[in-house]
């Protein structure tokens, strides 16, 4: 029987010999959600940095800079310089063709997965939880649910996330800890929307966003199952499991609907 185990930190990594295992990473404030939400709209790569001298290196590099979207904020506000901030919302309506992302993220993403099997590595948020579970299920391995956490410390949203995912993989005949099982109970008490809503908006996360007036992050982040997309991370880059179109059709008209 396939095991669920989950570590509270991207900086915890280190810890375990994650070589031979599948990894989640989980991310639902809000850069989890963002990837999904680009790669839905058709994006086609997303590259994440840790480093703004890394990511300036990467891009000078490259000929066709108009193939490529920057993507980062400093706290809540866009980087100079760059495209976009660290928001799902700025992709909704959108349709993006051949186009790239460029992802400055405040975590150690990038350097994390260079301790796990390349390929192997899915991301994670609510808004694709039933989607990427369906992939882990297909494998029927041993998975790895890592929240990325808060500069090191524990991410109550990203808890609660991985209770999501863990409730759903013991339905499908995994086996957890009693990690798993605390996550699990967290999110199974908290389903409704608007009780997950409630709870993001008291982390210590969702309580910046909310004081700087970004709650439709919060509200948007926190819904289950609104978009088909399983997002893997190869080391280097994020792409969507499977290049179908349909997909960011779907998303449009969602994205148009939906009530945020």
């Amino acid at each position: 029987m396939p095991e669920i185990s989950i570590i509270l930190s991207l900086e915890e990594m280190s810890r375990y010999n994650l070589r031979q295992k599948n990894i989640l990473i989980i991310d639902t404030l809000t850069a989890g959600t963002t990837i999904a939400a680009a790669l839905a709209n058709g994006i086609e790569f997303i590259y994440p940095f840790s480093e703004l001298s890394s990511l300036y290196r990467f891009y000078k590099g490259k000929r066709n800079k108009s193939s490529y979207i920057l993507i980062g904020e400093n706290g809540t506000e866009k980087l100079a310089g760059f495209d976009y901030g660290n928001s799902p919302l700025q992709f909704l309506n959108k349709r993006f063709r051949k186009k790239s992302i460029l992802l400055m993220t405040d975590n150690c993403l990038a350097e994390s997965v260079k301790l796990c099997r390349p390929g192997r590595v899915y991301i994670g948020s609510l808004v694709n939880s039933s989607r990427v579970v369906e992939e882990i299920s297909a494998g029927g391995e041993d998975i790895c649910l890592v929240c990325a956490g808060n500069q090191g410390a524990f991410s109550l949203e990203d808890f609660f996330t991985a209770g999501r995912y863990s409730y759903l993989l013991k339905k499908a005949g995994w086996k957890g800890d009693d990690l798993c099982t605390a996550a699990g109970r967290i999110y199974e008490c908290n389903s409704a929307y608007e009780e997950i809503v409630n709870l993001f908006c008291h982390s210590w996360k969702g309580s910046n966003l909310c004081r700087l007036g970004h709650e439709r992050d919060i509200q948007f982040s926190s819904r289950i199952d609104i978009l088909d997309i399983v997002p893997v991370f190869d080391g280097e880059k994020i792409r969507e499991k499977r290049f179908t179109a349909r997909w960011w059709q779907e998303y449009i008209y969602l994205s148009s609907s939906i009530d945020i």
